[in-house]
């Protein structure tokens, strides 16, 4: 069972694009997401069904008459199908521009994530998703300049690798409370990146920060770190097992499986709970955890005990017979040897013949006599 008492304690950077799909709050739903150099996917968050909006004529004369705010909601209605609208790319993008023309930041953010991941209609662009990164994070917008420091640090969207560029917008989006931009420097400052020293205490401050508001990521870091007397803070079982049922609340595997290890053993000031422990790994298995999967793994199949039986060791083998030749009788088989080569060469021709070996002229008896 020791097999399974390694705690999981990984640190991942993560270069979140998120896509603003909220009519009213720049903050939208996660929408792209790069999770350290892993793959970027989509995930739009899911509205309630679409209902037929009585203004939904309305947002569109207003938008149509170059109200900025009605190009930009009608331009998210197209893009989910929303306020009884179809979905409609094409129709989105052109709202998209038109509001963004205009230096609407949350369009110009929006443009950004159509051309760097070909959304919309729009083919993908690194350049101008670059520009339109830019124009909105000119204007302060957050998540611009927590993309543009996803890109600085993967070397992305035509922009080179430059480690200090994407301190400093992590640094700019993490200083309006941008929860995912203090957990990657809280990232960056425990392990370095590239050039950048290590800063142990800046890591802790930007994962309080993010812990702070609810970030299960950051939670599950600070419980290793209280677990393990990690990052300039001392051990404290207390704290860790805090952390990780925070982060563990919220669905994050790692804790769920930290949290089930503590249980298992009793550790951190937690009472032995071997089903508490089963469930919780039951959780992490579910969402792919590989430490749960291999800890249910080996509850179901404990390794075997073979039972000991004691058995006599075989017998030896017989002992070779007694050799009773005398040592005469050894000199005299040597004699004979000598005498039968003597004879032997004796009896050849003395020259080499068609492959290279004496031919005897007549053969010779072991008992030596020709």
């Amino acid at each position: 069972m020791n097999a399974m008492r390694h705690r999981c304690g990984h640190r991942r950077l993560q270069v979140h694009k998120s896509a603003d799909v909220s009519s009213y709050m720049p903050e939208g739903a996660l929408g792209r997401c790069v999770i350290f150099v892993a793959m970027l996917g989509l995930a739009w968050t899911v509205r309630a069904e679409a209902q037929i909006a009585p203004n939904a004529t309305a947002l569109i004369q207003q938008a149509n008459a170059g109200n900025t705010l009605a190009e930009y909601r009608l331009a998210l209605d197209y893009d989910q199908g929303a306020q009884g609208l179809p979905k409609d790319p094409a129709k989105a993008a052109y709202w998209y521009q038109m509001a963004a023309a205009k230096g609407y930041a949350a369009a110009e953010y929006n443009l950004g994530v159509d051309y760097d991941k070909g959304l919309d209609a729009l083919p993908k662009n690194p350049a101008k998703a670059v520009y339109w990164y830019q124009m909105a994070a000119a204007k302060g917008y957050a998540a611009a300049e927590y993309n543009l420091g996803g890109d600085y640090v993967m070397g992305l969207d035509a922009l080179p690798k430059n480690p200090a560029k994407a301190v400093y917008w992590y640094q700019m989006a993490a200083a309006k409370g941008y929860v995912k931009a203090e957990f990657n420097l809280g990232v960056i400052y425990e392990m370095g990146l590239d050039a950048l020293p290590k800063d142990p205490a800046k890591a802790v401050y930007w994962y309080q920060m993010a812990a702070a508001k609810g970030y299960a990521r950051a939670e599950f870091n600070l419980g290793v770190d209280y677990d393990k007397g990690l990052d300039a803070l001392s051990k404290n079982p207390a704290k860790a097992v805090y952390w990780y049922q925070m982060a563990a609340a919220k669905g994050l595997a790692r804790a769920e499986y930290n949290l089930g290890i503590d249980y298992y053993y009793g550790e951190d000031g937690l009472s032995k709970d071997r089903a508490h422990a089963v469930a919780l790994w039951k959780l992490a298995a579910a969402k792919n955890n590989q430490s749960a999967i291999a800890a249910l793994q080996t509850l179901q199949h404990p390794q075997q005990q073979v039972a000991t039986v004691t058995t006599p060791p075989p017998a030896p083998p017989p002992a070779p017979a007694a050799v009773t030749t005398s040592v005469a009788d050894n000199q005299q088989t040597l004699q004979n040897l000598q005498r039968f080569w003597t004879l032997y060469f004796q009896a050849s021709n003395a020259h080499v013949v068609d492959f290279g070996e004496p031919a005897l002229v007549r053969p010779v008896g072991f008992g030596g006599t020709p």
